[in-house]
């Protein structure tokens, strides 16, 4: 095994580790009894996008342990990272949202006040190192590179994402903690799942922009307090469209060189002199 295939070989470890963790954290409601996310009407602040994420995180990193093709593993290694970096979004925000849940709106007492926000401290450590090493892992194989028309479509698109998509939900610049909760949970990755996308081989920018969409889809599902029950709205098309059209200019075909043969109506005969 050498160094590049034992680098995919620990983030998938890692990424398997990480996902079974955040698993465990999503489906720990606030009486420190299991369910949490995994069931109806628990003592939680996580939704079902989070306990889909924690899941995705654990395949995908399966996954990419037993994957030997390498844009296959270049196409779950961005999937990974995208799917860490929202939940150590997630995790970040949750330490907050916790006390804010049981000081307004928690049906019930939260008994285990102190686990439930170390348990997402620990989730968005650990998601955060996981990401990052997703990223460094695609430098270190050199799967990242500029690809043209894809590229200079693709980033502004993704600047479009981490401004507008917030603003959209919040319905305003006022509320800056709701804009960076906003932000850190759910445009900041779609964004940065985006733009790695472009500086990827065909395939792997494909998975990317799908997994940007599903992973929108699957986030608007659900009134989680972790996001004040704010609705997606237009949020949710302008994330979608943003994958569809980066998608798009990565199946644009690309300009072939000329070929060495001028066409025939460009041909000069020159006639030999008698």
């Amino acid at each position: 095994m050498n160094e590049r295939d034992r680098s995919v070989w620990l983030v998938g470890i890692g990424a398997l580790l990480s996902g079974a963790g955040s698993a465990a954290v999503v489906a720990v409601d606030g009486k420190g009894e299991l369910g949490g996310a995994f069931a109806r009407d628990q003592l939680t602040v996580y939704g079902p996008a989070q306990a889909a994420l924690a899941l995705a995180l654990a395949v995908a990193g399966l996954v990419l342990l037993v994957t030997r093709r390498r844009v296959a593993g270049a196409a779950l290694l961005g999937v990974i990272g995208l799917c860490a970096a929202q939940l150590a979004g997630a995790g970040l925000v949750a330490v907050r949202r916790w006390r804010l849940y049981w000081g307004c709106c928690a049906p019930e007492d939260v008994t285990e006040r102190d686990l439930v926000r170390a348990l997402a401290s620990g989730m968005a450590v650990a998601c955060a190192v996981t990401a990052v090493v997703c990223v460094v892992a695609l430098v270190w194989r050199r799967d990242l590179g500029w690809r043209g028309v894809g590229a200079v479509v693709a980033i502004p698109i993704a600047l479009v994402v981490a401004l507008a998509a917030p603003r959209l939900v919040v319905g305003g610049w006022v509320d800056v903690r709701e804009l960076a909760a906003w932000a850190l949970m759910y445009s900041l990755p779609f964004a940065g799942g985006l733009a790695v996308s472009s500086l990827m081989q065909r395939f792997a920018a494909l998975t990317m922009a799908g997994a940007v969409a599903c992973s929108a889809l699957i986030a608007s599902v659900g009134e989680p307090f972790l996001e004040l029950a704010r609705p997606w709205g237009t949020a949710l098309a302008l994330v979608v469209l943003a994958a569809v059209a980066v998608a798009a200019s990565r199946l644009i075909p690309r300009g072939q060189r000329a070929s060495a043969e001028a066409p025939d109506d460009l041909v000069v005969r020159v006639r030999p002199r008698p």
